[in-house]
């Protein structure tokens, strides 16, 4: 009986044909991994303004319903049991009712952008992130008046509301998907706050602010 011999070709990649495979991987992970980590640099972004439109609406609503001054105003711990304001706690603040309730109006206390005894903190936000840097055309603080409406300058403050605060971070203000990396909460004297993302828009709030923000 004659013997059948089947020969079987081995299938695999040839060594330049491996080569060139993974140079083609290395070469869409170049152009993926800048985008994940722009998006992800956006997300953090998107997080901490969203966060401080959140305190603003919330002092606003507060103001009303209490019938009482409500301040917004940066904190260097606002996780603290008793949180004061101040600058050094990078894009962090806390929200309190400025009226010490205790029955006795007091100009020199109540409305001054300062949490005194007695004052009750509504909100406490860290925004621990050290890689945004918050820049305002005026006080580290957001003062609202009973009405709702924005106080210009807070009682016994030199400094004003800030109606401008921008958002940077070392992008600076370049051109992400159409819109600046940057960003910029303005609050209008109504109280509400409206968040700009354009190049532009970024410009004019460098102007305003004094703010390191290059584009």
């Amino acid at each position: 009986m004659t013997e059948m011999r089947i020969e079987r070709k081995q299938k695999g990649f040839t060594l330049g044909e491996l080569i060139a495979s993974v140079g083609i991987a290395a070469m869409v992970l170049s152009f993926g991994v800048p985008s994940l980590v722009d998006f992800q640099r956006n997300a953090i972004m998107t997080s901490s303004v969203n966060s401080m439109i959140s305190g603003i609406n919330l002092a606003r609503v507060e103001a009303l319903k209490r019938q009482l001054p409500v301040t917004l105003c940066g904190s260097p711990d606002p996780d603290a049991a008793e949180p004061v304001c101040g600058p050094g706690g990078g894009s962090g603040f806390i929200v309190f009712v400025d009226d010490n309730d205790n029955g006795v109006p007091d100009e020199s206390t109540d409305g001054n952008a300062m949490v005194d005894a007695n004052e009750v903190v509504v909100l406490q936000s860290s925004g621990r992130d050290e890689t945004i840097e918050l820049f305002g055309n005026g006080g580290a603080y957001i003062a609202f008046g009973a009405d709702g409406y924005l106080v210009t300058t807070a009682a016994g403050q030199e400094v004003s509301s800030s109606t401008v605060i921008l958002y940077c971070d070392d992008r600076g203000n370049v051109d992400v998907g159409g819109r600046s990396a940057a960003r910029v909460v303005n609050t209008a004297i109504t109280g509400r706050p409206q968040v700009l993302r354009d190049v532009v828009d970024v410009q004019i709030a460098v102007a305003a602010t004094g703010g390191d923000c290059p584009g």
